[in-house]
């Protein structure tokens, strides 16, 4: 098993060397961006953001061995920005091709193009099957090519060339896969009958567009079907396959560990200090206490969710640059359960102190809360909707403003039920991380947030044991790497108190000799 399995990986990373295990969502044709070739075309568009890489693919089968790629090739719909500049992208090529369709002499150049990788990509998902024959029947290139030089190829033709993919595509498709191609396609067939003389080039280039989405659709069903045979080997390599990956970077300084040795010196200094009641022993640290080591890496772990700013690729420690986009979706999640659950205290207070009896309203909230997507920068349209919902409610004007002002203070973190809700709900994730998931009826005891915030213990509880699974992984992966730098910055604080102690206490000694000396006078 050890050599087998470390044989697949090493052709796991060959074939994704050459991008055959899963490709991006839409690669563009050759020459696709003006004049470049078609090696330089698929790469610009393959660098930009959201394409998993093969570390990528290894890190998400560690920490789940279900997971599949999506019909985008693996890229973070979450994203939003990622998903702008794809979309972005998308749109201004099939634009640009249409216009190519429209000018008084149609230029048929990258149309042939697209062709062209409709015809390769089915040919190589098809093997030497009868499809990939019949595929290099339909789209005969050099003899469409003729066709357009003679102006024979018209609308006629377009529609036969795509009802030939079509059928072709029905038969190396999943089953699974049938209902909704076929849904899909009545809607393109029936454009392209109903299309006028101008409609045209449109209604082709959607076609074109169709087609190449169900041929991505086909290759990451295939590359998923390789994954599920990839998976029992990462369970028992991907941790050293990893390991090896992060080596390798920063043996060839494309890397170097300086954000995380910054980043744990301050979450050591801040556990260390005097004051805290779950405070971390330095002098423990110092000495290389496994329990304490762990403790320092589940805090760091937290902090990068509970800091004011989510990480980003720039800001992330290195060793958590594979996570760098579910850590951010989790800080929205974390910041998300801040604000609900001081929107519900905030809430219950107001109807109390104006002795509303009908606890409906609450009820409504709490129920919306638990619905809500926890999206990045979304806070505040989740506040506008509690709001302008209480239009429609039976409350007086008094009730309802005194929940609009609630509502309104649950966002500031300088609001006092706020740091306070934060602070217990660090303390759910930071026992979830720690210990795993607690009993229901437990949380109110140990984290202290009131019942009334019960409806989102569930989702709390989910959340903060996803960020566990990350943590356990990311410890196995770089446990070398941690160990080093924990040690080496605690002994660094420690010198670094013991010199601050010892200038402050010559300071006081010399202030206590210039006291004296002036009484003496």
């Amino acid at each position: 098993l050890q050599i087998a399995g470390e044989k697949v990986l090493k052709a796991f990373d060959k074939e994704r060397g050459k991008g055959d295990l899963a490709r991006p969502t839409f690669t563009p044709p050759a020459g696709a961006a003006g004049g470049q070739s078609a090696s330089a075309a698929r790469s610009s568009y393959a660098s930009l953001p959201g394409r998993m890489t093969n570390e990528q693919l290894a890190h998400e089968l560690l920490l789940d061995p279900t997971f599949k790629l999506d019909d985008k090739g693996g890229c973070s719909a979450d994203n939003p920005v990622f998903s702008k500049i794809r979309e972005g992208f998308h749109t201004a090529y099939w634009d640009s091709l249409v216009d190519d369709l429209r000018l008084p002499t149609p230029c048929y150049v990258r149309v042939l193009r697209v062709l062209q990788e409709i015809r390769d990509g089915v040919v190589e998902l098809a093997g030497g099957n009868k499809e990939a024959k019949d595929i290099a029947a339909i789209l005969d290139i050099d003899l469409i090519k003729q066709q357009v030089e003679k102006g024979t190829f018209d609308w006629n033709s377009c529609i036969g060339v795509v009802d030939g993919v079509i059928k072709v595509l029905f038969q190396m498709q999943v089953p699974s896969r049938n209902e909704e191609t076929k849904q899909r396609w009545a809607t393109v067939s029936q454009d392209l009958k109903d299309a006028e003389k101008d409609q045209q080039p449109r209604a082709f280039c959607r076609a074109l567009e169709f087609i190449l989405d169900r041929v991505n659709a086909i290759r990451i069903d295939a590359a998923n079907s390789r994954l599920r045979m990839i998976a029992p080997v990462i369970r028992d390599h991907g941790v050293d396959y990893e390991a090896a990956h992060m080596s390798k970077k920063l043996q060839e300084k494309q890397l170097t560990l300086e954000r995380t040795s910054a980043w744990i010196k301050r979450v050591v200094e801040i556990a260390t200090e005097v004051g805290p009641e779950d405070i971390i022993s330095l002098d423990k640290l110092v000495a290389g206490d496994a329990p304490s080591f762990l403790a320092i890496h589940n805090r760091a772990i937290l902090s990068t969710v509970i800091d004011k700013k989510p990480v980003t690729s720039e800001t992330c420690p290195e060793t958590l640059l594979l996570d760098v986009h579910r850590l951010a979706n989790m800080h929205a999640e974390f910041h998300f359960h801040v604000f609900s659950a001081a929107t519900i205290v905030h809430v219950s207070q107001v109807l109390r102190q104006l002795e509303v009896a009908n606890q409906h309203e609450l009820f409504k909230i709490q129920t919306f809360l638990q619905q809500c997507d926890a999206k990045p920068k979304e806070i505040k349209k989740i506040a506008e909707s509690i709001i302008s919902d209480l239009e429609h409610s039976n409350l007086k004007d008094q009730e309802k403003q005194g929940i609009e002002r609630a509502v309104t203070k649950s966002m500031d973190p300088d609001d006092k039920v706020w740091q306070l809700m934060a602070a217990r709900t660090r303390s759910l994730w930071l026992t979830v991380l720690q210990k795993g998931a607690m009993k229901e009826e437990d949380i109110s005891r140990l984290t202290q947030l009131p019942q009334a915030v019960k409806p989102l213990f569930p989702r709390m509880q989910k959340e903060a044991n996803s960020l566990r699974l990350v943590a356990a992984l990311n410890r196995t992966v770089h446990v070398a790497h941690y160990n080093k730098i924990i040690s080496h910055e605690s002994k660094t604080i420690q010198e670094e108190r013991v010199k601050r102690a010892g200038d402050e206490g010559a300071s006081t000694d010399q202030q206590a000799s210039t006291v004296k000396a002036v009484a003496g006078k």
